[in-house]
C-alpha cells in the first residue's frame, strides 16, 4: 500500500460512489483497450489517463483516484520510478502494475511489489486467443473491486460481531501432540511476494521439515519469486519440479500454471505437478496441495494461510485439521487483503491468527514436538 491501510477484499454494500481509477500506459492503443476493459467493470469510473509517470503523479494529485493501473515500461519516468515518487510524495493510492509476460517483466513486477504496489496483471501476449479487452477485464475485475471505498460505518447499535464457526475438528485439549508438524503447506495470493519475503527471513537454515508454497502467480513470475526468496532465506528455495523428492530443510514454490501436490509415501515424498482445470480460478491452487499433504502426512502437517483474495485454502485447511494437523493464518492487520485468511477463520478451520512478523516463529515452533 502506498501509503494507507489494508482494505477488505470485497466491495462494501452501500458504497456511495464508484471506484475511481486512473490508467497509465505509453501505448495509445493499449491504453484504449485498458479503458474499455475498466469500463466493463460495474462500479468503476475511469477518471483519467496518463502516458508516463510524470503525468501519472500529476493526475493522482489532481484527481485523487482510489486505484492506479501502472505500466512498467514508459518514457521519461517508468513504473518503478513512478512508484518511488508516489511513496516519496505520500500519495494515497492503490497501485496495480501492468506487466509484460516475460522474465524481465516478472523481475520488475516483483520489484514493484516490494516498493508498495498491491497487485499486478499481465498484458495479453500472442498466446492469448479471443477478445483482448475481455482478457484484461477478467484479470482486473476482482483486483479493482478489492479496493472499493468503504461506506460510512453503521450506527453502533446495529454493529454485530462477526460469526465464526468452532474450529474443526473439535479435538480434546487434553490430547498432547506427539508428532512434529514438519511438512508445512502455505497458500498465499495478493500481497504474497512481500509477505513471503518477510516471513522466510525468520526461518533457520536447520529447519527440520519441508515447506511447500502455493502463490497465485503465472509462469515465469513464480520462477523469479523463488529466486528472490532463495536470496533472502537461510533455507534453499526453488521452483518445484515434477517428480523431485521433497527434502527436509528446503522450500518449494509451485510453478505458475501447474497445480502442486505431494505424493509418494511418508518416507519418500515427491512433488507431483499437473495441469488439471483451475480451482477457484487458480492454477496453482492451495486446496490441492493441502488435500494431498493432509492425506499423506496426517498429524505431521502444518497448514498456513496468508494474505490474498478469495477462498482458496479453506477446504484444504479443513482436511488438514481433520487429519490431525494444525492450521494457522496471517492476521487481518498485517494482510494486504483480508480474504483467504478471513474465509478460513470464519469457517472455523483456523486455530490461531498470527501477525506476519511472528509467522516464521510459529512455523518453527510447530515443527517441534510439544
Amino acid at each position: 500500500m502506498i501509503p494507507g491501510t489494508r482494505r477488505d477484499e470485497r466491495p462494501r454494500p452501500g458504497t456511495s460512489r464508484p471506484i475511481r481509477v486512473v490508467a497509465v500506459d505509453d501505448s495509445t492503443f493499449f491504453l484504449g483497450a485498458l479503458r474499455r476493459a475498466l469500463r466493463k467493470i460495474p462500479g468503476v469510473e475511469v477518471v483519467g489517463t496518463a502516458s508516463n509517470g510524470q503525468q501519472a503523479i500529476s493526475r493522482i494529485k489532481q484527481l485523487r483516484p482510489d486505484v492506479l493501473t501502472l505500466d512498467l515500461e514508459m518514457p521519461q519516468m517508468d513504473g518503478i520510478q513512478t512508484l518511488r515518487a508516489i511513496k516519496d510524495c505520500r500519495l494515497d493510492v492503490r497501485v496495480i502494475m501492468v506487466s509484460a509476460h516475460t522474465a524481465v517483466g516478472a523481475e520488475k513486477t516483483l520489484e514493484a511489489l516490494d516498493l508498495g504496489a498491491e497487485d499486478f496483471i499481465t498484458k495479453p501476449g500472442t498466446s492469448v486467443k479471443g477478445d483482448k479487452v475481455e482478457y484484461l477485464r477478467n484479470q482486473l475485475q476482482d483486483k479493482i473491486l478489492a479496493h472499493a471505498p468503504a461506506p460510512p460505518p453503521p450506527p453502533m447499535s446495529k454493529v454485530k460481531p462477526a460469526n465464526r464457526a468452532p474450529v474443526l475438528p473439535l479435538r480434546p485439549k487434553t490430547v498432547q501432540r506427539t508428532l512434529a508438524r514438519d511438512i508445512v503447506v502455505i497458500g498465499v495470493s495478493t500481497g504474497g511476494p512481500r509477505a513471503l519475503s518477510e516471513m522466510v527471513t525468520g526461518l533457520p537454515a536447520d529447519f527440520p521439515g519441508s515447506i511447500l508454497v502455493v502463490q497465485h502467480m503465472p509462469p515465469l513470475f513464480t520462477t523469479t519469486l523463488a529466486q528472490r526468496l532463495d536470496k533472502l532465506c537461510a533455507m534453499p528455495v526453488s521452483e518445484a519440479k515434477d517428480g523431485e523428492p521433497v527434502r527436509k530443510g528446503r522450500i518449494y514454490v509451485a510453478p505458475g500454471g501447474y497445480h502442486m501436490l505431494v505424493g509418494g509415501d511418508k518416507r519418500h515424498p515427491i512433488i507431483q505437478l499437473n495441469q488439471e482445470p483451475r480451482l477457484h480460478g487458480c492454477r496453482p491452487a492451495a486446496d490441492h496441495l493441502f488435500f494431498s499433504a493432509a492425506k499423506l502426512f496426517g498429524a505431521r502437517c502444518q497448514g498456513v494461510i496468508m494474505t490474498g483474495m478469495g477462498n482458496d485454502g479453506c477446504e484444504g485447511a479443513k482436511a488438514v485439521l481433520r487429519g490431525g494437523g494444525g492450521v494457522i493464518a496471517q492476521n487481518e492487520a498485517t494482510c494486504a487483503v483480508w480474504g483467504m485468511p478471513k474465509v478460513a477463520w470464519e469457517a472455523g478451520v483456523v486455530e490461531e491468527l498470527v501477525p506476519l512478523s511472528q509467522l516464521a516463529a510459529h512455523i518453527v515452533e510447530n515443527s517441534r514436538i510439544s
